[in-house]
């Protein structure tokens, strides 16, 4: 049975020093409706065991000046006593290269802090396996390594003339043939061999760091119900996306449904759609079906 939450929005309120007036458009009947839905799609325990928790993304539509920050702002504020609750202003965050950090940061923070708990607690470590994520760092640190331990540069390699390999060893421009750290002709073979391995290693790597993390952001919403008794499912709300940079927001978008698609999390994204199909262009080009594309999300 879903528990049925009363919002109240007949008084003003402030929410992190703004503050927000009463709500004389009638407002809050929807916000009511909605956790009722999203409640029962996130965690139902009347459904079977193995699919009591599911995950689930809503788009909540609307143009600019519309009213969605004042609406999400309120909404996350009065849920905050029933369930699991983080809020992410994409807007304010956008100067980071990676959306999954900016997520990830907001859900330590907010929910250690619903929590009651420190900085030090360790109900909210961070998982060492998620440094294999780190998007801007990643391009840099994988060539690196590859060249200390392969002792070769997969750049190198790329940029080599495939017309001038002699005898399967591999040439530059010039003609000069590209060398391993000890001073060895490389070999096409060897190489082609040693670079697939390691492209699938990390695969696997990042794939094991994604399940890990997964598996934290549950134990962190866990602590938040076990010791404030509250309830599942958790609401992520991702706010002002569409004013976002093209670039960042699809990434934002594409963190959410392949990296945080967590059984007994819902996340409530606040956008014009309209916008957010031009930023969604100006990534993929000017012919590519933006609605269509964002419909696999929401």
């Amino acid at each position: 049975m879903v528990k049925q939450v009363e919002l109240d929005w007949s008084q003003g309120k402030t929410i992190e020093k703004e503050y927000f007036p009463e709500d004389k458009l009638g407002r809050v009947k929807y916000a009511t409706f909605l956790t009722k839905l999203l409640a029962s799609q996130g965690f139902d325990e009347v459904r079977d065991t193995d699919d009591q928790k599911r995950n689930y993304v809503l788009n909540l539509n609307a143009e600019w000046g519309a009213g969605k920050t004042y609406f999400l702002k309120r909404w996350s504020e009065d849920l905050k006593e029933h369930y699991p609750v983080v809020y992410v202003d994409a807007w304010k965050k956008d100067y980071s290269d990676d959306p999954l950090m900016t997520v990830i940061s907001s859900i330590i923070d907010q929910l250690r802090k619903q929590a009651g708990k420190d900085k030090d607690s360790p109900e909210f470590k961070v998982p060492r396996k998620l440094i294999g994520l780190l998007k801007a760092a990643a391009p840099g640190i994988g060539r690196g390594l590859f060249k200390r331990y392969v002792g070769i540069d997969p750049v190198e390699v790329m940029n080599a003339d495939s017309d001038n390999i002699n005898i399967g060893n591999i040439v530059d421009e010039n003609g000069n043939e590209v060398e391993d750290k000890d001073g060895n002709p490389i070999d096409m073979s060897f190489a082609a061999s040693e670079a697939v391995k390691y492209l699938i290693n990390e695969h696997d790597a990042k794939s094991a760091a994604i399940d890990s993390l997964k598996t934290s952001v549950f134990e962190w919403v866990s602590a938040v119900v076990g010791i404030r008794r509250k309830e599942l499912p958790a609401f992520i709300f991702i706010d002002e996306l569409d004013r976002c940079r093209p670039s960042y927001a699809v990434e934002m978008l594409e963190t959410i449904k392949h990296i945080f698609d967590i059984d007994g999390v819902v996340f409530v994204v606040a956008i014009d759609t309209e916008q957010l199909q031009h930023a969604v262009k100006a990534v993929y080009g000017e012919g590519f079906n933006a609605k269509m594309y964002l419909s696999r999300f929401f």
